[in-house]
């Protein structure tokens, strides 16, 4: 009977565990919101280093939490006006006015009864696990129970002063409701989860379908520049052109920035938008020759060639086309798949919201022309790395303390300081003493850096730089020689010097010794024998 009631309730309870979680996570990662200026955000704790694919992960499950909150507020709203009687009926039912609590205690019994004989745990059981964050993990979907930390890669027990602690990746820092979210389909390879844009399918179609030889370092910092496409602006590749770039930049905006209200921004732009053909008349001759056709719209260079076209079947087929539209429409609006003009026009509203992007992308693109294979490798080991780190999060059997001592740790995890021997994180000024905060690279070893001089004056005696010298030619017992030697160009000056000197003093050596033929010649002992075994002595 309270069946109505009961889902409300379900349902407010549901949108208040939305509410918290999400105030929850911007109040611990306040950046994550994308319009929020960086000078405006005030916090009580330092804003922790986060990787790319873990910010886009909690904005895509914010916005996650935003669409389900609305969805669900329309669902109470709408029992809230057609179901009114029937919720005015049970709260009749409800009253009590002998106060016997006969209804009550059936009700009661009834949802009892309800929830013992279901096989499943309803999502109002265990809403609070369902939305809080590393929950993707941490819970089973639809279960109250944790799962085994042991056969799962992504959690591990730490045992410590007599308390456990539970640490997770930071990559699944998900809740069960965005479990199903993967950002490695989202994002391509060149993406990097949302850091920059990849248009290398729309530069091969430029290239075929325009014609036009050029790089794609070029083609990112034109692609646009429609002038160069002017001759072409009336063919069917050209138009299919501006919908694929329209489609990937209004597709990579809702990945990237899941909390931007792209639809909104395509509105403003159709509403603000005001097409160009109105500036020029329809066959009329402009000042520099040009005449333009609204039924085909295209601009003639010349009024005789228009008059030319006037004639023609495709002139034509336009003409009746235009016809027909305005006899149904008397102010049509501006379509994005047919109005080439408006095409363009949201191609640049919308190249200068991506034009940070943009510029990162070309940026990474020259950075990545320049690195060589080893190094394409170490970065990515490096995002590898990144994604593995753990961060401790609130256990069950901590009684709720360990949310405080999560922070703890996340304030002295925040600049990945070294652990020391107690297996907790050195103190910053400790390592700042011993020279952690400095960093020296290593050209021979592959550009690699090091961390503090101890560790950069060790790695010389290392298989990895010994390795490298052994590359440049320089044989074993002389590379104690070339100690302190970072750059590969000093490391081969030495080598051709150490070569030079070892043949003046092999020189040296074999000239020591004089000896004089039957004719009274005096020459090394060395030439001598040689000429005497020639038989010129």
């Amino acid at each position: 009977m309270a069946g109505l009631i009961e889902s409300q309730r379900t349902i407010l309870e549901e949108l208040d565990v939305i509410e918290l979680e999400t105030s929850k996570r911007f109040r611990k990662y306040p950046s994550i919101y994308p319009d929020e200026p960086k000078s405006t955000i005030t916090t009580s704790r330092p804003i922790l280093k986060r990787s790319q694919k873990e910010i886009e992960l909690q904005q895509h499950e914010l916005k996650l939490f935003s669409d389900k909150y609305k969805k669900q507020c329309r669902t109470i709203l709408h029992h809230h006006d057609s179901d009114r009687e029937m919720i005015h009926g049970e709260l009749q039912e409800l009253q009590d006015h002998k106060h016997t609590f006969e209804s009550f205690d059936r009700q009661l019994n009834e949802i009892k009864e309800k929830y013992s004989n279901s096989v499943e745990v309803t999502a109002a059981e265990n809403i609070n696990n369902v939305y809080s964050m590393f929950s993707s993990v941490l819970f089973k979907s639809g279960d109250d129970d944790r799962i085994n930390e042991d056969d799962n890669e992504n959690v591990k027990r730490i045992r410590k002063d007599g308390k456990v602690k539970v640490k997770v990746k930071r990559s699944c820092i998900s809740s069960v409701v965005a479990s199903h979210i993967d950002l490695d389909t989202l994002f391509s390879s060149e993406e990097a989860y949302g850091k920059y844009l990849d248009l290398v399918s729309l530069y091969e179609t430029y290239k075929a379908s325009f014609h036009k030889e050029l790089s794609y370092l070029e083609f990112l910092r034109s692609f646009d520049d429609y002038k160069s496409l002017t001759k072409y602006k009336s063919t069917p590749a050209y138009a299919k052109y501006l919908n694929d770039t329209i489609d990937y930049l209004v597709g990579f905006l809702e990945r990237s920035e899941p909390l931007r209200d792209t639809k909104k921004l395509l509105e403003n732009a159709k509403a603000e938008y005001k097409p160009a053909i109105q500036e020029s008349a329809d066959g009329v001759e402009k000042e520099g020759g040009e005449v333009y056709c609204k039924a085909c719209q295209k601009i003639f260079t010349k009024l005789s060639v228009y008059q030319g076209h006037l004639s023609g079947k495709k002139h034509n087929k336009n003409q009746k086309q235009l016809e027909e539209t305005n006899s149904t429409a008397s102010s049509p609006a501006p379509e994005s798949r047919n109005d080439i003009g408006y095409q363009e026009y949201l191609i640049s509203v919308l190249n200068e919201v991506v034009s940070e992007y943009r510029k990162a992308t070309i940026l990474n693109t020259e950075r990545k022309t320049a690195m060589t294979e080893r190094e394409r490798m170490i970065e990515n080991t490096t995002v590898e790395g990144d994604d593995s780190e753990y961060t401790t999060v609130n256990d069950s059997s901590s009684d709720g303390s360990d949310e405080s001592s999560s922070d703890e740790d996340d304030i002295e995890n925040y600049k990945n300081l070294p652990l020391g021997p107690d297996g907790r994180p050195i103190p910053h000024w400790l390592y700042k003493h011993q020279g952690l905060h400095k960093t020296y690279e290593c050209e021979i070893c592959g550009r690699i850096t090091y961390k503090g001089r101890i560790a950069f004056e060790k790695h010389f005696s290392g298989s990895k730089h010994q390795y490298g010298l052994k590359c440049l030619g320089v044989p074993d017992e002389l590379i104690v020689n070339f100690k302190n030697i970072t750059k590969i160009e000093e490391a081969q000056d030495l080598w051709k010097k150490i070569k030079r000197e070892n043949r003046i003093r092999e020189g040296d050596v074999e000239n020591a010794i004089e000896v004089e033929d039957a004719e009274g010649n005096v020459m090394s002992e060395k030439d001598y024998l040689d000429l005497k075994k020639q038989g010129l002595l």
